[in-house]
């Protein structure tokens, strides 16, 4: 079927002056530098879909016009049907066409039976059943929720370009919290230019648990010296087994005056160990922390040797980005153990807040687990700083049931620290 229409009201010609552009007489071009073309007449008839239109130059202004019909009204009705646009002067047959058709992608198709599995640690594999377009391949994120999981490395992709790895870094990682990859781009198939689409989020819990996780092997001690009012820093190593951390820090012995002044009102702050943590938990819940303080290298009270007890309670809460451990208004357990074995019960108000607590200290260590491993010590007042503190080497036992783990997801409910006090 053939349908024939000439346009009256418009000249359209198959020469003009915009014809000959290297044989001008006449200084009336209208690109007179040459930069472009109004060449005249009928550009293109394209048929898009359900419409047709037609490109072309109306000699009398050297103005290009788009006519534009649905193409059986065309068929049936002939010019009645078209309707008239202005197109791009100048711009040549392919621009104008580019520039003035307004095509309506094919909606995406639900792709189904695409699956995910966690492959490993901080690895997960997206199998799509079919092979994917070469040079159109997705990206992808992962969401916890509140915010973005950095990816470790590039998309690892199979020889048959139907499943993709991801390794993912632990930086807002939530282990046992639900997580989503992302599909941020349209998927193609193989030898198909159609969109498609995942017909259901794609879905996992990384394994592990939903703790604090220590990063690294190694402390970060922080001391202060009352003299000059400043504090120290130093990185030792940590050791890990069954569950307990070990740290020895008599390289780096305590002030003595600082020590000293915990117990007589004086300027005193208590030396800080920091964990470097990997990942924070998602929830809220309370925990128990008990800590001992003992003469001497090992955790076990010898004879003629001392021992202070704190026995407090905490509560804790993270979204998985930002955490904060409280103590709430508690009266606190505690006891002391004389060299020559008697024992004094006692308890103590008005706790010190950040005995533990989440810091974030900057880039380098974004978050990190604070312990003030001898704060209260100056709300013990019976006791003088000869007593108590006094130049040697003492043990400090932290039990906690925060939930906690290593760099190896082993779960972690005892610290065990050897200091020394002066030289």
């Amino acid at each position: 079927m053939s349908k024939c229409h000439k346009f009256e009201d418009y000249q359209i010609v198959t020469t003009d002056l915009e014809t000959f552009r290297s044989t001008r007489y006449d200084d009336g071009a209208v690109y007179p530098n040459g930069s472009g073309n109004a060449y005249p007449g009928v550009q293109a008839i394209v048929i898009t879909g359900s419409d047709v239109r037609v490109f072309f130059k109306d000699t009398s202004d050297h103005q290009y016009y788009q006519a534009v019909a649905d193409l059986d009204e065309f068929y049936s009705t002939g010019a009645a049907a078209f309707g008239y646009f202005s197109a791009v002067n100048g711009a040549g047959e392919a621009s104008i066409i580019t520039g003035t058709i307004s095509l309506k992608p094919l909606t995406p198709v639900p792709l189904t039976d695409v699956t995910i599995t966690e492959s490993g640690q901080q690895e997960i594999e997206i199998n799509f059943g079919q092979s994917l377009a070469a040079y159109l391949l997705p990206t992808f994120d992962i969401w916890n929720g509140n915010s973005v999981v950095p990816l470790a490395r590039e998309i690892q992709w199979s020889d048959l370009r139907d499943k993709a790895t991801i390794n993912i870094t632990t930086q807002n990682l939530i282990n046992g919290s639900e997580h989503e990859v992302r599909i941020l781009t349209p998927i193609f198939l193989k030898d198909s230019t159609r969109k498609y689409v995942l017909n259901q989020p794609l879905l996992f819990t990384p394994s592990g648990a939903n703790a604090f996780k220590l990063e690294g092997t190694s402390v970060r001690l922080t001391d202060y010296n009352p003299e000059t009012q400043s504090y120290n820093s130093n990185t030792l190593a940590v050791s890990a087994s069954s569950g307990a951390m070990s740290i020895d820090l008599r390289t780096t012995p305590f002030n003595k005056q600082n020590m000293e002044n915990a117990t007589t009102s004086g300027d005193f702050n208590s030396p800080i160990l920091s964990f470097d943590l990997a990942s924070l938990p998602l929830g809220e819940g309370s925990a128990k922390v008990e800590i001992y303080l003992l003469d001497g290298e090992d955790n076990v009270k010898s004879k003629g040797e001392r021992r202070i007890y704190l026995e407090l309670n905490a509560q804790w809460q993270s979204d998985g980005v930002n955490a904060s451990i409280t103590l709430p208004i508690q009266t606190a357990t505690a006891f002391y153990e004389t060299s020559g074995g008697t024992r004094v019960d006692l308890e103590i108000d008005n706790l010190d807040a950040d005995i533990l607590s989440v810091s974030s200290s900057g880039v380098n260590h974004p978050n990190s687990l604070d312990l003030k491993i001898l704060s209260d010590l100056n709300k013990v007042d019976f006791l003088s700083p000869s007593s108590l503190l006094r130049p040697g080497q003492f043990h400090v036992k932290v039990i906690t049931n925060l939930p906690k783990v290593n760099n190896d997801n082993t779960e972690v409910t005892e610290l065990n620290v050897i200091f020394q006090i002066g030289q």
